[in-house]
């Protein structure tokens, strides 16, 4: 987590190494929702084919750290960097997109965003309040029953 993936790796554009098992790769924009559901479509349309699998390398931006020790900016990204990478934010870019093309307005959007926020709350209520699974279903449907 707190590496560099230069630093790591001899190989740091993660596609490469697709032809090591001799499958299809393909890099995407991850930042833009209609180009990660273009290159997804495009995969599973090559596995229902012949079967094989794709391995697509969706390149995004984490705005936020993945921990409290990995804060959201000043060790090895900056305030401004961070910034300028939330105007590429893949949901507002999407809605730009719908309101141009007249598919969404704000009330729209709006509406949108409390029903899901609403079904994301419902759900972490529900995991909340669920008990933990027994020990002895750790390992069901991992790789088959």
């Amino acid at each position: 987590m707190g590496t560099a993936f230069e630093r790591v790796a001899a190989v740091t554009d993660v596609v490469e190494h697709a032809c090591s098992y001799d499958m299809a790769g393909e890099v995407v924009n991850g930042m833009d929702v209609l180009d990660v559901q273009a290159a997804t479509q495009r995969a599973v349309q090559r596995a229902r084919k012949g079967g094989h699998p794709t391995l697509l390398e969706v390149r995004t931006y984490r705005f936020m750290g993945h921990s409290m020790s990995d804060p959201l900016h000043g060790v090895y990204r900056t305030k401004d960097e961070v910034e300028e990478q939330k105007k590429k934010d893949p949901i507002a870019q999407l809605f730009h997109r719908l309101r141009q093309d007249g598919a969404l307005d704000q009330a729209g959007y709006d509406a949108l965003e409390t029903e899901v926020k609403a079904e994301v709350d419902e759900a972490v209520k529900f995991a909340d309040e669920s008990p933990d699974p027994a020990p002895e279903e750790l390992m069901t449907h991992v790789l088959a029953d």
